[in-house]
């Protein structure tokens, strides 16, 4: 079954991509959650609420088996990679989620080949900003960034892989 939806306030059509169907935006209620060993992709509008519909998505999709364990981790993940690729990236913002035993792999895609860097020095207290792939690297067993952008094109995917045991 296929749905076209529209970019709020744009009339263009919005892309998103569960398991090979078109259906709704992230934001939109969906019922339908991972089997084990499953893979959800959808593409987020390129805006500063990309990060809250990537983690309506995560809580509507991700398995049972890793909502239970891995939830909240991988919504924190989730809205790191996201706001990256949205703050320093270029549409589109592909969000994939792949559960696969006891680990979950998050890949966010972008158009941009700029590679995100863990910062080096300490990121004072007051500061709002510089602590994201921190984060990631502290909450994965790992994560990386590969060449080729989403569906193939140009830029980068950034992933991240947590496995349910060695969760803090």
């Amino acid at each position: 079954m296929t749905a076209e939806t529209h970019e709020p306030g744009t009339g263009r059509p919005a892309d998103e991509d569960v398991a090979g169907s078109s259906a709704a935006p992230a934001d939109a209620t969906d019922e339908r959650v991972l089997e084990h060993r499953d893979v959800a992709r959808t593409t987020l509008h390129h805006a500063p609420s990309a990060a809250g519909a990537a983690r309506r998505f995560v809580r509507n999709h991700l398995c049972p088996v890793h909502a239970t364990g891995a939830l909240d981790a991988v919504q924190l993940i989730v809205s790191e990679l996201v706001t990256n690729a949205v703050e320093h990236g270029r549409p589109p913002v592909v969000l994939t989620l792949l559960c696969n035993a006891d680990m979950v792999t998050i890949g966010v895609h972008d158009a941009s080949d700029d590679e995100p860097r863990p910062t080096g020095a300490e990121v004072p207290w007051h500061s709002e900003s510089g602590r994201g792939m921190q984060l990631v690297e502290g909450l994965t067993v790992h994560w990386g960034v590969r060449s080729g952008g989403p569906r193939g094109g140009a830029g980068k995917g950034v992933w991240a892989s947590l496995v349910l045991d060695e969760l803090p």
